[in-house]
């Protein structure tokens, strides 16, 4: 009949998808404490005070201290007392590893001996011009240069900054620390009457040069 054939036709009904049991994932939680920062001080007089209590947390990197900027000496020129193996580092750290394999068994004299017309035949207009370039390139002078005790009553290591940013700043001062304070991520100096002011880009770039 007409009625049978109309429920036939008619769709099924489907069970709710509410009805299907669905594992429940807890929000993980954030850890981020004020406690775990890290303080580690510089102060005026030369010393330079560090604590390291323990700190895990991803929350308390300091968003103004970035990835240490680039040391600009590993792309001064190469040197004429550089061995087969260090012109063979200094062509690769310079992006000249396609013409590693040509210069195989020239040390650092053999490649400054070279003239420009030389390297241009050899590697080429474009990459000639830069590998000869890179190869008798002139050490940057830094722009600020910064005396630093890590320990009171020390010796003071004298520190070069070519970026004037507060990251290089802080990395350059890891390297004088021991291992375990080299952790520290929260860098302060110290302020007029005392006062502990947060290392940032701007105070960097006005320290005074010495």
């Amino acid at each position: 009949s007409d009625v049978e054939e109309k429920n036939n036709l008619a769709p099924k009904s489907v069970g709710s998808p509410s009805a299907v049991n669905k594992p429940v994932l807890n929000q993980p939680a954030l850890l981020a404490s004020s406690s775990q920062m890290k303080p580690y001080y510089c102060t005026d007089g030369g010393e330079m005070k560090v604590t390291t209590p323990p700190c895990h947390s991803p929350g308390a990197i300091l968003p103004d201290l970035p990835q240490a900027a680039e040391d600009p000496d590993q792309h001064c020129g190469l040197s004429k007392d550089a061995s087969a193996a260090d012109t063979q580092q200094w062509l690769s750290r310079n992006r000249f590893a396609q013409h590693a394999v040509t210069f195989t068994n020239f040390c650092g004299a053999d490649l400054l001996r070279l003239s420009r017309d030389d390297i241009i035949q050899i590697c080429g207009l474009a990459d000639g011009i830069r590998l000869f370039n890179a190869l008798h390139a002139k050490r940057i002078a830094p722009r600020l240069t910064l005396y630093v005790c890590a320990h009171a009553g020390g010796v003071y290591s004298a520190l070069y900054l070519h970026a004037c940013r507060a990251a290089e700043l802080a990395h350059k001062l890891r390297a004088l620390l021991p291992e375990p304070a080299k952790e520290c991520e929260t860098v302060l100096v110290c302020g007029p009457h005392g006062s502990r002011v947060r290392l940032s880009d701007e105070l960097v770039r006005h320290l005074p040069d010495h």
